[in-house]
């Protein structure tokens, strides 16, 4: 009996030195975390912005408050939803049952760090006294702009706007959208069955990862809200994520693969958008840091010009504007995304060559 209990309690002595060497490890690995500093400086305040979404991965949350302050920089902004979940500028604002344009992309075109009311879809809507839904969502790219499109079709959109940035070529072929979390945020994207020729929309695998998830994980390991057993918790969940799904996640972005996954897509905005009668626009927007921008690359401005469409690369006035030595003024302080008043020169642009198409009378912002 006394041998049995020594057994014992060297097996408990051996689990306790064991786990304490397991903790020991994975807190070193959770203070070593790479992803610990990456803008943990900004703090979101109120409403998930994200919810799942079976077709799409994810989508914005509907009558959605939230706000966001990035503490370095000192930006400060507000985020309201409606009731579609189309971003709009107050808590009581809602998206009519009809609008004149309608807005689809990424974070460029959604007005990341800026109010909506700072945004070209706004600036445009309310120049030409025009109704309008802004649909753009951060980390969206062609494939989640073409689902949002179909969904609210019965909108009746005069005028489609799609944001494009050249990032959307690789994201339509990613099973996980951008993110800052160490996981996947599933969403649906392009694969290919049978070679180039043969491109089909699958769907996200929300077997993956969820943003219920990913916001848990953003509050207690990126802004450091949870204690150091929440990050050790989540540092040995990562390792097995890893083991799990790090070969489901891995894609293939080859230059000919992006280009007829982006064809593809194409083809559908334009068939959606010819069905309910309006005129697509394709706004090009490239990197805004002056050293980095570059024309509309080549597989974007291909597919415009095969359809009938209104095709307009912003290059040429981000490139003027570097010129002038205003690119500081391009991007919003510490972050890539465009200021309010790069929002005000694609406004501009816009307004100017829509006028020329005759789709309104061209006016000039005050």
């Amino acid at each position: 009996m006394r041998a049995f209990f020594i057994n014992i309690s060297i097996a408990s002595l051996s689990l306790a030195l064991s786990l304490a060497i397991m903790a020991t490890y994975y807190h070193h690995r959770a203070s070593q975390n790479p992803l610990k500093g990456i803008r943990s400086s900004i703090t979101v305040e109120g409403d998930p912005l994200i919810v799942k979404d079976r077709e799409i991965g994810f989508v914005a949350t509907k009558k959605a408050i939230s706000k966001r302050t990035d503490k370095l920089s000192g930006l400060t902004y507000a985020i309201y939803t409606d009731a579609l979940g189309a971003r709009v500028r107050s808590a009581t604002e809602e998206t009519p049952s009809e609008v004149d344009l309608m807005t689809i992309g990424g974070s460029f075109s959604w007005g990341h760090g800026i109010d909506q009311e700072q945004t070209f879809t706004h600036l445009v809507a309310k120049t030409q006294n025009l109704s309008s839904a802004n649909f753009a969502f951060g980390s969206y790219g062609t494939v989640q702009s073409l689902q949002l499109l179909n969904r609210h079709k019965k909108l009746n959109p005069k005028i489609v706007l799609y944001g494009v940035i050249e990032d959307h070529l690789r994201r339509n072929l990613s099973p996980c959208a951008p993110n800052l979390s160490a996981y996947c945020l599933p969403v649906a994207h392009v694969t290919f069955a049978s070679g180039l020729n043969s491109p089909t929309l699958s769907p996200p695998h929300l077997e993956y990862f969820s943003p219920d998830l990913d916001r848990a994980y953003f509050e207690q390991v990126i802004q450091n809200k949870g204690s150091a057993w929440n990050k050790i918790i989540w540092q040995f969940k990562r390792d097995l994520y890893g083991l799990r799904f790090k070969r489901d996640v891995q894609y293939e972005a080859t230059e000919e693969k992006k280009a007829s996954a982006y064809s593809f897509l194409f083809k559908q905005l334009i068939d959606v958008t010819s069905s309910l009668g309006a005129k697509l626009i394709v706004l090009s927007i490239p990197r805004l840091e002056c050293e980095r921008a570059t024309p509309a690359p080549p597989a974007i401005r291909k597919a415009a010009d095969t359809h009938d469409t209104l095709f307009l690369d912003s290059y040429p006035i981000i490139k003027k504007s570097c010129e002038a030595g205003k690119g500081a003024k391009l991007i919003l302080p510490n972050d890539a995304h465009p200021s309010a008043y790069t929002h005000k020169l694609l406004a501009e642009l816009l307004l100017n060559h829509i006028g020329k198409n005759g789709m309104f009378v061209t006016q000039r912002l005050q």
